[in-house]
């Protein structure tokens, strides 16, 4: 952790192989997203919870296949992009077990994957970047929390970060 004012290391909270992003639930636990690595060594991708009063490791919940983009929604549920697709863990179980909910050949059927994950929480949906074959103009493909596709859009070439304007 870094104390902006003084922009000084103020602990140092070890986590999984190759930290990549973090996201914050509704009660304010922060998740480090771990993509594990793409070796042969079996350490895989997990999320690590975070207490923000104690600067500690809570807890750790394996999702393989190389986590990546993670949103929350505001029914503390995560959708997170990984090498399968679009997996969903519900934080509000005491064991949260990862869920594809989106297979990544239905979001690209030419490699089976995606570039980037965002959430609109006024609409209550999930915008999935596809580069179809990373050399033409790729697409947004747009879904419900259930997994079922609402529309896509064109883009230009592999798109990547997806950011939502309408709140």
């Amino acid at each position: 952790m870094i104390d902006l004012a003084t922009e000084s290391v103020v602990k140092t909270i070890t986590v999984g192989t190759n930290p990549i992003n973090m996201i914050k639930d509704r009660n304010n636990f922060i998740y480090t997203v771990c993509k594990g690595r793409y070796d042969s060594s079996n350490i895989g991708g997990a999320f690590y919870k975070i207490d923000p009063n104690s600067l500690s490791v809570t807890d750790s919940i394996i999702v393989t296949q190389n986590p990546d983009d993670a949103i929350v929604t505001q029914d503390n549920i995560v959708y997170v992009l990984n090498n399968l697709g679009i997996m969903k863990l519900d934080l509000n179980k005491v064991a949260p077990t990862p869920e594809l909910v989106i297979n990544g050949a239905a979001i690209n059927s030419i490699y089976a994957s995606a570039y980037a994950l965002s959430y609109d929480p006024v609409e209550k949906l999930l915008y999935i970047s596809n580069p179809k074959d990373y050399m033409q103009n790729g697409e947004v493909a747009v879904y419900d929390l259930q997994g079922n596709e609402v529309r896509r859009f064109g883009t230009g070439l592999n798109p990547g970060c997806i950011t939502i304007v309408n709140y």
